[in-house]
């Protein structure tokens, strides 16, 4: 893997520096934000469709969502499941529809926009008919998405691609996912997800979740490193194991943060490198389905690959990855 170019990303609160050829998956990456604590918390979710667009592709795009929408018919209101599209103003549309199609006790509110060419959304359920505190909030909000070009001075806020949200929230819970955009390459996978919430003290940590697993499915991997070491400033643990699965050889390479007090600034990371197995075939960008689905296994995946890294290359690029992972100037300001 040629490895001589590399590029920030942004994550979070965080950055962490890729191999050039690294792509995010915007289609299973996204956030979700909490505003409020204990049992008295709403939440918003924030996600990309795609970026590098133009006014007219994302009229399109949104066009389209609205009509997908109002052509299903629910089976308690005998009309459409969409119940509003507003334009808000220029490139930002309001959707309101009915969750569920046997339903009409909650709604799901939708605020699309376009910004610096990126077509964000935000997402948001509503119970029992209180729909303006949602949706005052998700238009709020909207207006607190800005594109940063320099992800060093980004200034405060989650990032998320191109993107930061300056929402002032409470906790956040987020997954990012990236994928080598080399062919050669293309079984190499990152994933990161994080959270701000106080972990229970009692739960087994990644070393000893990880040999569980690996003893109860027979694996018998080869295991580099595993234990104790630091993630951005932060005490955690790591297991870096090759192992074979369905006659594939495979590297599968983990690490956790455990940071004395979780919070804005200080999330809990995990991250997961993989090389080998299957490689999803799944799209990269675009809205995903206003109606959760469960994917056919049989289009999961294109093929099945042995890891196009050797040991030495690969244990070479997670750690590369992980020593880059640093706290961004000013992100935790709130």
């Amino acid at each position: 893997m040629d490895t001589t170019d590399w590029k920030t990303h942004c994550f979070g609160r965080f950055l962490v520096d890729l191999p050039e050829t690294f792509r995010v998956n915007y289609r299973v990456s996204s956030v979700t934000l909490y505003f409020g604590r204990d049992e008295n918390f709403e939440t918003v979710d924030v996600q990309i469709s795609e970026e590098g667009i133009s006014s007219d592709e994302y009229i399109a795009a949104v066009e389209k969502r609205s009509e997908q929408i109002a052509a299903e018919t629910s089976d308690v209101t005998n009309g459409s499941m969409l119940l509003l599209k507003e334009e808000i103003e220029s490139d930002e549309v309001l959707l309101r529809y009915q969750k569920s199609d046997i339903s009409d006790r909650s709604q799901v509110h939708e605020v699309h926009l376009l910004i610096s060419g990126v077509h964000v959304f935000l997402k948001a359920n509503s119970y029992q008919g209180v729909i303006a505190p949602v949706e005052a909030r998700l238009i709020k909000l909207a207006k607190r998405i800005h594109a940063v070009s320099d992800l060093k001075n980004a200034g405060p806020g989650f990032c998320l691609g191109p993107i930061v949200i300056d929402a002032e929230n409470d906790y956040e819970l987020a997954d990012v996912h990236f994928r080598d955009g080399n062919r050669a390459h293309r079984d190499v996978s990152l994933d990161i997800e994080m959270n701000t919430f106080k972990q229970d003290g009692d739960a087994s940590r990644l070393v000893d979740r990880i040999d569980s697993v690996m003893s109860t499915f027979g694996f018998g991997p080869k295991v580099f490193r595993k234990g104790q070491t630091q993630l951005a400033g932060m005490p955690a643990e790591e297991w870096l194991g090759r192992h074979r699965e369905d006659g594939r050889t495979q590297h599968a390479f983990s690490i956790e943060s455990y940071p004395l007090s979780p919070g804005i600034g200080s999330a809990v990371l995990q991250l997961r490198m993989k090389t080998g197995g299957r490689i999803p075939n799944l799209p990269t960008k675009g809205l995903p389905s206003y109606i959760p689905v469960t994917p056919d296994p049989a289009s999961m995946s294109t093929e099945e690959v042995d890891t196009s890294l050797n040991d030495d290359e690969a244990v070479s690029l997670w750690d590369a990855i992980i020593e880059s992972i640093r706290l961004r100037p000013g992100s935790a300001s709130i």
